[in-house]
């Protein structure tokens, strides 16, 4: 990742290797460009960046996304996350992992894709992914989730998409397409 917590303004950036997290017994946010994504005076930004190769997470209460792990109250805009996925137990969101407003402020997403590479489609089972965010928290305010899509080969049973929050497609103007 280019930033552990972010507070402010990340722009402009990219990254490409190898994310692995292990840890296990508290929460654990991991993302291709910022781990977390926090409001503090007013909202963090993540704007015109990604993330390239693959994140693994093998340890428990962990939470990933393809950008971000944890986007509080911030927004994340143009953004893409393009690789493989390696989550075992951890929850995996394609562009952030756990999208969540604060008091009177909104997390959001807008214009951003993330294209899956498969090394063995057959065999890869994604018991805890969504395309877009695994958990949108909606209880204190309407986060916005618009312009996002998701790119690659992906059967549909291998979504949960039980889990809470936006999970398959994006609440507006968002897509899946599915590519050979």
């Amino acid at each position: 990742a280019v930033v552990g917590t972010n507070y402010g303004l990340v722009q402009t950036s990219e990254a490409t290797g190898i994310i692995k997290n292990n840890s296990s017994g508290k929460t654990a946010y991991t993302g291709g460009v910022v781990g977390r994504n926090l409001y503090l005076n007013s909202k963090a930004k993540i704007d015109r960046c990604g993330f390239e190769g693959t994140i693994e997470t093998n340890g428990t209460q962990q939470v990933a996304g393809g950008v971000v792990g944890l986007n509080q109250a911030g927004v994340v805009s143009e953004t893409y996350y393009r690789g493989l996925v390696r989550n075992g137990e951890s929850v995996f969101g394609g562009i952030v992992g756990y999208n969540k407003g604060a008091q009177s402020n909104t997390a959001d997403i807008y214009d951003s894709y993330f294209f899956l590479k498969e090394e063995e489609p057959a065999k890869t089972i994604y018991t805890k992914m969504a395309c877009i965010t695994y958990q949108n928290d909606n209880s204190t305010n309407n986060n916005m989730v618009t312009g996002c899509y998701f790119g690659g080969i992906l059967e549909e049973n291998k979504i949960n998409k039980n889990a809470t929050g936006d999970n398959y497609t994006s609440q507006a103007n968002g897509y899946l397409e599915e590519l050979e």
